[in-house]
């Protein structure tokens, strides 16, 4: 069974394990799997997982912890079920299937002067390489699929929203699946063209008829007079002549808001000259009490 799902921005792939009582033919093709290595730290309890090899020898896994903590490799006891093995055996000859899950205890052998300290820890999120999962069949059997991911990093996940913690100040982003889109089909057309996407503006004028008509006094047709105007014409007025009005206008409104302001102006100064007088009297008698009040 081979089954691809999404997350993450990386392909998954799935296989899964089938249980067979046959011994391997080859040693060759044991070795050139994968299996899944749990790591109790003892006595902190803490679990670190990480594919390895079958071919990994337990020297690898050890001189690999004893980077992480900080603890020489010949103090680090590995164990497997509360034992104790060779270092210079590989997962293959402990009996860990292809693609299994095997557990492995990492203790220190001089915990008073070589603690066990708990190993650091990415600050987000990192999957795994491989991961398992329990799947119960309907028969009701429970079988191990081995998830295998394979990280595509030629493309970059698309923004596709979120949100800021005001407090915190992390980024939650809208998840978005792996799967790349559609390849877009050539098209035998040009679509995005400077032709297509230019309007050209034209002027041009058009004549069109309006009917319109009047109404006057005629054989069989009588038109009442009584509500006409007799309009006489004015005298004619020159451009010059009313701009020169015009401007004498503004000159007489503009000497009125000027006349306004300046009294507006008046006044506050007097107003506070006013002010200062009163203050002037009030802080000269104020003086003199205080004077009278302390000889």
């Amino acid at each position: 069974m081979h089954t691809e799902t999404a997350e993450a921005n990386e392909q998954i792939v799935v296989e899964v394990k089938t249980e067979t009582n046959q011994p391997a033919t080859s040693l060759t093709a044991v070795e050139s799997g994968i299996a899944t290595v749990k790591c109790v730290l003892i006595p902190t309890g803490q679990v670190a997982t990480k594919a390895y090899p079958l071919s990994t020898t337990l020297s690898d896994i050890r001189q690999y912890f004893s980077q992480e903590t900080g603890i020489p490799d010949q103090y680090l006891v590995v164990m497997m079920n509360g034992q104790l093995h060779s270092v210079t055996q590989p997962l293959s000859e402990l009996g860990v299937p292809r693609n299994g899950t095997v557990q492995l205890e990492i203790g220190s052998s001089d915990a008073q002067n070589f603690p066990m300290p708990e190993i650091r820890t990415e600050p987000d999120y990192q999957l795994p390489d491989v991961i398992t999962v329990m799947v119960e069949q309907p028969s009701g059997d429970k079988k191990h699929i081995v998830v295998e991911i394979e990280r595509d990093q030629t493309r970059r996940k698309p923004f596709l929203g979120g949100y800021k913690h005001r407090v915190t100040g992390i980024e939650y982003h809208n998840a978005g699946v792996q799967t790349n889109p559609k390849p877009i089909k050539p098209k035998s057309v040009d679509v995005f063209i400077r032709d297509a996407q230019t309007a050209t503006e034209l002027t041009r004028f058009q004549q069109t008829n309006r009917d319109t008509s009047t109404q006057m006094t005629g054989i069989g047709v009588y038109v009442a007079n009584m509500t006409d105007k007799l309009i006489e014409p004015g005298k004619y007025e020159t451009a010059e002549k009313r701009q020169a009005r015009k401007l004498v206008a503004c000159i007489k409104v503009q000497s009125w808001f000027r006349m306004l302001a300046a009294k507006r102006l008046v006044n506050q100064l007097r107003e506070d000259r006013e002010q200062r007088l009163q203050w002037e009297r009030e802080d000269e008698i104020r003086k003199k009490r205080e004077r009278s009040q302390n000889p």
